[in-house]
């Protein structure tokens, strides 16, 4: 699929998700220890912010929201923003990285005040943010959209959907998208559910053909121990491929963000970054390359 190079300002537009994202941040902080790494980058000639974090521990600002940054069952933070983070976190020889539990409504705040140092969550790169003095590492995946159908479907392409029966969630940006699809007779009716897990179940069941949904949101029905028997719509082309999130930092800490970008980008080259999505069990779709995935930001 072809992406377009981002090489001017993201319209602040883009704020609004696909999945819902508003979970209560718990009452509890949980500190990390981090992922197996390369060697971490060398002491000399490293940023005061990185020196400074190396020394005083990093705190990642979250909501605990599945599959970005959440508690497992037995009390473990995990998921991708998670494993991303730690990855690159560990490289830079920051060892002690801890997750504050943080509303996303006020995350931003947060960060500006010095109480956590880097927002996570799929947050969206908009100008928007940049203004309220976000500075955003470069892009860490496309925040899009997919469409999902059942394991034994004889659906192969978008053509197939003209006759089928989606399934969407009420009130979210993909419920918008399968409207504008059904007055393009691109699909044959459209059903709406509360909640994503709804409509999941909808297509195991047969109640639908096909679901439109975040890519993100898909990612838990898509599991090993899911048992929708499920797949993605491989040939299926997103209507939200600029829509891109990236890690906020402060914009005094911008010389940290571009060595934060160097181990970012190097796991996008070797495979470490797929290897995470393939762990979370994304859709391809999900990745952006170091070339099209730069940002430019504001205060630069």
């Amino acid at each position: 699929m072809k992406k377009r190079i981002l090489g001017i300002m993201l319209t602040a537009a883009m704020v609004v998700s696909l999945s819902s994202c508003g979970s209560s941040p718990a009452e509890t902080e949980s500190t990390a220890s981090g992922t197996e790494t390369a060697e971490p980058v060398s002491g000399e000639g490293v940023s005061e912010t990185l020196a400074g974090y190396r020394e005083n521990g990093f705190i990642i600002g979250a909501d605990l929201f599945a599959p970005y940054i959440y508690e497992d069952e037995s009390g473990e933070m995990v998921g991708i923003d998670y494993d991303i983070l730690v990855t690159v976190l560990n490289e830079l020889g920051i060892e002690d990285i801890t997750v504050k539990p943080t509303a996303y409504e006020s995350v931003i705040l947060e960060l500006n005040n010095n109480n956590v140092d880097c927002t996570c969550d799929g947050m969206y790169i908009t100008e928007a943010r940049m203004n309220q003095g976000v500075y955003f590492s470069d892009v860490s995946y496309y925040e899009n959209d997919c469409i999902l159908i059942r394991a034994d479907s004889d659906i192969a392409s978008e053509e197939d959907l003209r006759d089928k029966k989606m399934a969407v969630c009420t009130g979210s940006v993909a419920a918008d998208l399968a409207e504008q699809m059904l007055e393009e007779g691109r699909i044959a009716s459209l059903d709406y559910y509360t909640s994503n897990d709804l409509t999941f179940q909808a297509v195991s069941s047969g109640q639908a053909d096909c679901v439109l949904c975040d890519c993100f949101a898909a990612a838990p029905a898509m599991g090993e121990d899911s048992q929708l028997d499920l797949k993605y719509l491989d040939s299926y082309t997103p209507q939200l491929e600029d829509a891109v999130a990236g890690f906020g930092f402060r914009a005094s800490e911008k010389d940290f963000v571009a060595e934060f970008n160097v181990v970012l980008n190097e796991m996008k080259e070797d495979g470490r970054l797929q290897a995470i999505f393939d762990k979370w069990n994304m859709s391809p779709s999900v990745f952006c390359g170091v070339e099209e995935g730069h940002t430019v930001n504001l205060a630069q």
